[in-house]
């Protein structure tokens, strides 16, 4: 009831050719409603972290270059909700009696997206003296022998006009061995490509990311051995590197302070997994992340770690048991 209402429809087929090989395919559309803080009559205070000052960064203030600042989001007045179209189609392949392959192509498209302003682009036309961004930096009072005053606050608001379209392959191949009087071996090999990934805030242009600010490359392979009352299993979980800068449409000089790389290399873990359910009703379970104890690699924008794709945590141990009560 706050923004009126939708038809989102979805179809899906599936096609089996011939015994061993099927063809499936889907469309659908999507929406979203504005939420409460983004509809909210009044404005909103929160907080950025881990922000870079441009103007003071770049002149030797450490304290600039990964700092927070106050973000105050205007009351929007109008929103209305995003909508989304989303086409796969893929093959389903038996491959032997124990090995399977799928392949799956997705286009997904989101329109009316609800957005704010970019910090970072904010900041980056700090003086531009007309359009969206004018007069959204708020600084202290500028000290003696300082020609910029701290940063202390971003003035923003929540708008509809982004647009994003992402375009991929997911591919899995799983397979499982049976090694007789030694249990049964089953492996699961997926991975996830992204081909395109194109994005627009208001009326600009839709823009190829690329590489820029995420790994368009992820992979996970995970291989469990059933024995008797036991199950090991160990994954492997990778994610190819990316590029720095957030921004493909400026270059790295002006994305990133002097010193710092404009790349972030690519980062492989490994999780080792043991469970027992030699008790009745009674499954034990130790998993150990991160096993090699990997560190992940360095962020520049992100100060210094990006934990959306490498989590920072060393070697740890997780112990659980599980009782079902009948």
């Amino acid at each position: 009831s706050d923004y009126g209402r939708s038809t989102t429809p979805k179809v899906a087929l599936k096609w089996k050719v011939v015994p061993t090989l099927a063809l499936r395919g889907s469309f659908a559309k999507g929406f979203r409603a504005p939420s409460l803080t983004e509809i909210s009559r009044s404005s909103v205070t929160a907080f950025y972290n881990g922000i870079t000052d441009p103007k003071r960064c770049i002149i030797g203030d450490e304290l600039a270059c990964n700092q927070s600042a106050a973000a105050l989001l205007e009351n929007a007045q109008t929103l209305n909700p995003e909508t989304a179209k989303t086409t796969n189609f893929g093959i389903i392949w038996d491959a032997g009696k124990d090995t399977s392959i799928t392949l799956d192509y997705f286009d997904i498209r989101r329109k009316n997206e609800i957005n704010v302003l970019d910090a970072d682009l904010i900041l980056a036309n700090e003086d531009a003296t007309s359009g969206v961004y004018k007069g959204r930096v708020i600084r202290g009072p500028v000290l003696p022998g300082e020609t910029f005053g701290a940063l202390q606050a971003i003035r923003n608001f929540f708008f509809n006009g982004g647009e994003t379209i992402v375009k991929g392959i997911d591919v899995e191949i799983k397979n499982s061995t049976n090694l007789g009087a030694y249990g049964k071996l089953t492996t699961t090999a997926s991975s996830t490509y992204y081909k395109n990934f194109l994005q627009s805030t208001g009326d600009e242009p839709l823009v190829e990311y690329g590489s820029a600010g995420f790994p368009r490359f992820r992979g996970t392979v995970r291989t469990e051995w059933a024995y008797r009352d036991y199950i090991v299993g160990a994954t492997g979980i990778y994610n190819r590197g990316y590029d720095t800068p957030r921004d493909p449409t400026r270059s790295c000089a002006a994305q990133v302070a002097p010193g710092f790389s404009c790349k972030v290399a690519g980062n492989a873990t490994m999780d080792m997994s043991v469970s027992y359910t030699g008790v009745k009703d009674l499954t034990l379970s130790l998993v150990a992340r991160n096993i090699l104890d990997k560190k992940p690699p360095l962020d520049a924008l992100a100060r210094p770690l990006n934990f959306t794709y490498h989590p920072f945590q060393s070697t740890y141990f997780t112990f659980g048991a599980t009782y079902k009560f009948k």
